[in-house]
């Protein structure tokens, strides 16, 4: 179970990280968000969205140098329900409860639920994709042209849109970079918008 202060940018985390998440039926575990300590991850295979809701200062401050109780908890929710999560409206003093049947949206410090959603769990294991993130680097490399996908692009910006609401900044700036550094490589992409949202993306064939 997770509590979570719901503030803007937890907000905008959810509608940035949920449009990377499968629509396709047919593996259902990728139908789902992943949430654990610090990170909201999704994936549809050829793009992946991660976005850190709690740093790791954030975190000690929460729990301590020791950390969380169990520091490999997580959930997994129905892309629906994450996608109900990023449209809510933003009002101080709200959390966000995580179960792994329920999401109850609360008054901090109060039991009563103001809104709350159930679903079945899922028990499918979620694909360790977040260890393909690389770090950020500002290191200058020579690397191959790169062509990304129309639909991966409307995803990319749909992210960004949603990160830059909550920061009320217009044309948010999304920041490019190889994920790899070996220059005759495709490689996927990884993209960057503020201090917070990641995204892996997979560059398509030029015909």
């Amino acid at each position: 179970m997770f509590t979570l202060p719901l503030t803007a940018e937890l907000i905008a985390g959810f509608a940035a990280v949920t449009v990377h998440a499968s629509r396709d039926a047919l593996t259902p575990v990728l139908t789902h968000v992943r949430i654990d300590h610090r990170h909201i991850i999704a994936t549809q295979r050829y793009t992946v969205g991660q976005y850190e809701h709690t740093t790791l200062a954030e975190s000690i401050e929460r729990h301590g140098e020791t950390g969380p109780v169990d520091p490999d908890a997580f959930v997994l929710i129905p892309r629906e329900i994450a996608e109900w999560v990023g449209k809510h409206k933003f009002t101080r003093g709200q959390t966000l409860t995580l179960t792994a049947t329920t999401a109850t949206i609360q008054w901090e410090g109060y039991n009563a639920a103001i809104e709350a959603r159930t679903f079945p769990e899922c028990t499918l294991t979620f694909p360790p994709v977040a260890r393909l993130i690389p770090e950020r680097t500002d290191a200058a490399a020579d690397i191959l042209p790169i062509h990304l996908g129309a639909d991966m692009l409307t995803l990319i910006c749909k992210s960004a849109q949603s990160i830059g609401r909550a920061s009320r900044t217009k044309n948010q700036p999304i920041r490019f970079q190889s994920a790899s550094t070996d220059a005759r490589k495709l490689s996927p992409v990884l993209a960057t918008v503020g201090e917070r949202m990641t995204m892996l993306i997979q560059p398509v064939s030029a015909r």
